[in-house]
């Protein structure tokens, strides 16, 4: 079936983008897998090289493949019939299994970062390290030593960050820094969507229904404080169906109501650096409804580890809680 990018419009530029040097930092489900599997398999069909795909543990990489990568494979008739290709190959006898698979002349090995052993034996063009704040960190250098002898030598680090000035917020922050921005229809002034700059604001008001105070209400003026009361209880999903339209973000220059799925551009905080860093989030997902992040929110303002999912995951920006990043 035909690539189509309607439902993440930002991801266009980030899947042509082919430096030496890649960090992403991402929300969950917004497709950088996707990217990443597929760069993947270009660099080792296309290109007839070797990719490293590293995990933080080798207990992530059976579903991985099964789900992302042979999916992908079943998907293609041309990949399947150069899989297939490779598969009667009696020199190459058992090569596609789970940890590496031979696409056409290239291969793709799949390794944990965990122990320094399953690093060392593989020469590489590509590294792809997934979810980089969970891994290692001291075994990083053994596999970007893989690239050694390489012409390629490309390295992409992506993950979803765990905390503040962790591993990929700190490669994010030296890098040349790229963040999604959208034009406001009124004042026209391109601006990045954060969740307390553009959806949300501190409230004092009182829940009559629940009988406990709504922290943070949306900026959007057409939500009723009934309408968000509901929202933030436990039949959100019938009141979300009453809805007129989502939750919209609002201008910090001129206050009128934004369409975050307005077409956008990436901006570069430092452009001169040479390594290309993307922060990805759901609020720019036409998948995910703001009202849903909007309960989801709410629900966690009492549980510090609900609210930590919902800045790792939700949004791709790291939470800190106490005594955690020490463990």
């Amino acid at each position: 079936a035909p690539i189509s990018f309607a439902t993440h419009k930002f991801l266009v530029d980030l899947l042509f983008d082919e430096p030496k040097n890649q960090v992403i930092i991402k929300s969950a489900q917004v497709g950088i897998s996707e990217k990443s599997v597929a760069e993947a398999l270009y660099i080792s069909e296309h290109l007839s090289g070797t990719v490293l795909y590293a995990f933080p543990t080798n207990h992530h990489i059976g579903d991985f493949v099964q789900q992302r990568v042979d999916s992908s494979i079943e998907q293609s008739p041309y990949l399947s019939k150069v899989v297939n290709s490779a598969k009667l190959d009696k020199t190459q006898k058992g090569i596609n299994k789970v940890g590496l698979k031979r696409i056409g002349d290239g291969y793709i090995y799949f390794r944990g970062t965990k122990s320094r052993q399953d690093l060392i034996s593989v020469a590489a063009d590509m590294l792809i390290l997934d979810e980089y704040d969970e891994m290692t960190i001291a075994n990083i250098p053994m596999a970007v030593e893989r690239l050694a002898a390489s012409d390629l030598g490309f390295t992409r680090k992506l993950s979803t960050p765990w905390f503040p000035d962790g591993p990929i917020d700190t490669e994010y922050k030296n890098s040349d820094m790229r963040s999604w921005v959208v034009p406001c229809p009124s004042c026209n002034k391109f601006q990045k969507m954060t969740w307390h700059t553009h959806f949300v604001k501190e409230w004092r008001g009182l829940d009559e229904i629940n009988s406990k105070n709504l922290k943070y209400i949306p900026r959007d003026p057409d939500f009723s404080m009934d309408q968000l009361i509901a929202l933030s209880g436990k039949n959100w999903i019938e009141a979300s169906q009453s809805l007129k339209h989502d939750i919209r973000p609002v201008c910090i220059h001129c206050n009128s109501p934004m369409n975050r799925l307005a077409d956008g551009e990436w901006m570069q905080e430092y452009p001169g650096r040479s390594v290309h860093g993307w922060h990805v989030s759901r609020l720019y997902s036409s998948r995910k409804k703001i009202y849903s992040l909007f309960h989801d929110f709410m629900e966690a303002q009492n549980n510090v580890n609900q609210l930590a999912i919902f800045y790792r995951m939700g949004l791709g920006e790291g939470f800190d809680i106490a005594g955690e990043s020490l463990s």
